[in-house]
């Protein structure tokens, strides 16, 4: 006979559903039989109680704010499969998610099945926040695919083994507390596989929505960075290619501003001056007037930023293709020039909260 694990998927909701009858619909049209559904609810307001499906679910309702992580681990304790799957209550997930889910993680041996996060939205803050998906799921893909391992974990949908979690302890009470899981996941030497399912993440729609968004991220990533700095640089120093792929397409901007500053110094001071600049200056009086080093200047500047430029669109455009998003080109020009400086700014911003203790309210997560 064979073996049909049982699944627990657990849904935690604060207040507002959000996508959680599309879940319920795509959950229960699945047609893997051994599942039960946990929807844990803090502060849930009227639509919630509207909701279909619900009366097929184990529901746990908290009239005051417990925060995620205590409702995950409160759902834990009464869940009964043998793998258990989260969701949050914003994603969009494919109707045989759990079926794949199974099937992954019995071909593969893996403790821990992770999903492809994309994200969709049509507004131009939506876009700019789907690229980042996009380039965080090329992050783990390319990592994942030489080690059967993962230091980091989107907790926004990811399958685990119900002993394994048992293992590793409870959801820590930190900010990122799916960080912390993927962390102690890769010290109990968990089984890691990134699975080819796709799972859509909503993007905030207000530059409002994106920058609380973005702050409570930079300051659960600092968390976890500086409480975990030194053993973080060697777990990236064993398994390099996690680190290679942040490089690549987490900075890709600065790597590619400092390769194409070590290969264009030599090329126009060397070659450029002595095939370009020599015969044009000869024969442009206007031009002999400028010392030459400003050209030189110059052409470098240009030289890298046009590098940089390049290289950059490429590696994005390579990889909204191989995740077959739509996109203009002005998308990339917008996320190149403007979102990425706004991005960078934020998480400093995000990171000075958390070092200088700043109270804020960030969310309702611990």
């Amino acid at each position: 006979m064979n073996y049909i694990p049982r699944v627990s998927v657990i849904i935690p909701v604060y207040k507002n559903p959000m996508n959680l009858k599309e879940i319920l619909r795509a959950i229960f049209n699945d047609s893997y039989q051994e599942k039960e559904v946990i929807i844990i609810a803090d502060e849930p307001n009227d639509d919630f109680f509207r909701t279909d499906f619900l009366d097929r679910c184990k529901l746990i309702v908290n009239k005051k704010r417990i925060g995620k992580v205590e409702s995950l681990n409160k759902a834990v304790k009464i869940a009964n499969g043998d793998y258990l799957i989260f969701l949050d209550s914003d994603v969009l997930i494919p109707d045989d998610l759990i079926s794949r889910s199974v099937q992954v993680a019995l071909n593969s041996n893996a403790d821990i099945v992770d999903y492809v996060k994309l994200g969709y939205g049509n507004k131009i803050i939506e876009r700019m926040a789907s690229i980042d998906y996009a380039i965080a799921s090329a992050f783990l893909e390319i990592g994942s695919k030489f080690s059967r391992k993962s230091i980091a974990l989107d907790g926004a949908a990811f399958m685990i083994k119900k002993d394994s979690l048992i293992n590793v302890g409870d959801f820590d009470h930190f900010f990122a507390e799916d960080l912390y899981l993927a962390l102690k996941s890769y010290v109990h030497g968990l089984k890691y596989i990134l699975s080819n399912i796709e799972v859509r993440v909503k993007q905030p729609d207000s530059i409002k929505k994106w920058f609380d968004q973005r702050i409570r991220w930079s300051y659960g990533l600092s968390e976890w960075i500086l409480n975990n700095f030194l053993r973080l640089i060697f777990y990236f120093l064993r398994t390099p290619w996690f680190f290679i792929s942040f490089i690549i397409f987490v900075v890709s901007p600065l790597t590619s501003l400092g390769f194409f500053y070590l290969i264009s110094a030599p090329f126009v001071n060397n070659f450029m001056m002595l095939y370009l600049f020599n015969p044009v200056i000869k024969f442009t009086p206007l031009l002999a007037r400028f010392p030459r080093i400003y050209l030189v200047y110059f052409t470098r500047f240009f030289a890298i930023f046009m590098g940089s430029f390049v290289l950059t669109m490429i590696a994005y455009s390579f990889i909204l293709k191989h995740y077959r998003i739509k996109y203009r080109f002005y998308d990339l020009l917008v996320y190149y020039f403007f979102y990425q400086p706004l991005l960078f700014a934020t998480y400093m911003l995000g990171f000075a909260i958390y070092v200088l203790k700043v109270r804020v309210e960030l969310n309702w997560k611990v």
